[in-house]
């Protein structure tokens, strides 16, 4: 969790709503 929060950290805030749904989309694969 430490290396997704530092990751969305520098991503933009429209960026961040991405990582959201790409984390989703991660998760469920794993």
């Amino acid at each position: 969790m430490a290396k997704r929060y530092r990751w969305r950290r520098n991503l933009s805030k429209d960026d961040v709503q991405l990582s959201d749904v790409y984390q989703a989309i991660l998760a469920i694969h794993l």
